[in-house]
């Protein structure tokens, strides 16, 4: 255990800690040095302790390996929530994974975006392709998800602007579109 080599006086190695639960990465880092913080590691900044459970640590400061006393600098682990993949830099863009949205209704479709943070969404028609922003949200929240992109289990930044089809209700997604007009001539 990276944590228990060196006496009192000596430098102790900071163990990689990445991955871990937070609760359990801040228990075997106090361990070693006593003093443990912990931050978000996405550009979110939304406020964590090292009592978390169910966040993971992505990044720390000290790295892995380097060498630390007693009593000195605090190890800051970087974490997100367990749902959540670790950003590809210490405070790079929140990244989420989209889920399946085809067949459900426009408010509840809606909602779930709104709790991953993907607010950035544009219906359209999905037989005729139109946008449907002159149209209230209110209006729309009984219509059914056709279609969306990006497509459902995707890993996307909370910066992605969500492309929704939808149809009004009682109408069958893969019904054909409507009739063309005027009607091409022979």
């Amino acid at each position: 255990d990276a944590v228990a080599q060196g006496g009192p006086d000596r430098a102790r190695t900071v163990p990689d800690l990445r991955g871990a639960s937070l609760t359990t990465a801040a228990a075997t880092a106090r361990r070693g040095s006593g003093w443990v913080t912990a931050a978000d590691a996405s550009s979110s900044y939304r406020p964590v302790t090292t009592s978390r459970a169910d966040w993971r640590v992505c990044f720390q400061n000290p790295a892995p390996g380097e060498p630390t006393r007693a009593g000195g600098k605090a190890l800051t682990l970087y974490a997100v929530p367990e749902a959540e993949p670790c950003p590809s830099a210490l405070n790079g863009t929140r990244r989420v994974v989209m889920p399946d949205l085809v067949g459900e209704r426009f408010d509840a479709a809606s909602r779930t975006l709104a709790a991953l943070d993907l607010d950035r969404v544009t219906p359209f028609h999905a037989h005729t392709g139109r946008r449907l922003d002159d149209r209230s949200r209110r209006d729309l929240a009984d219509w059914q998800v056709c279609r969306q992109q990006p497509e459902a289990g995707i890993q996307v930044p909370v910066t992605t602007t969500v492309d929704l089809w939808l149809l009004g209700p009682g109408l069958s997604c893969t019904a054909p579109s409507p009739t063309a007009k005027p009607k091409p001539k022979p």
